[in-house]
């Protein structure tokens, strides 16, 4: 999804998964922290890797006229990207279990 012409990629997760991230985050966890307990701990599959091969930040966004956060992984693709064995579909819009 294009946000102020961002495009960013919702944390795509179970229910449960994803209220232990919200949890982690209200605990002031930061966002790098947050990518690496998704991947390492959660098996979540960000849509890329960073040049290191770390996991990207999750951070989140507020959705305009909603009082729900978003969580999304901190990577802000050029048009035509991502790349690299992505299997996120942006054009889809959000999947309404990645907001809680």
């Amino acid at each position: 999804m294009k946000i102020g012409g961002t495009n960013y990629y919702p944390v795509e997760a179970s229910e449960e998964q994803l209220a232990d991230l919200h949890e982690k985050n209200a605990d002031w966890w930061g966002s790098k922290e947050l990518g690496e307990y998704g991947v390492n701990e959660l098996g979540l599959t960000p849509p890329k890797l960073l040049a290191d091969g770390s996991p990207p930040a999750i951070t989140g966004v507020w959705l305009a006229d909603d009082d729900r956060m978003l969580l999304v992984w901190g990577l802000h693709f050029e048009e035509g990207d991502p790349k690299d064995g992505s299997d996120v579909d942006v054009s889809e819009g959000w999947d309404s279990n990645t907001v809680t």
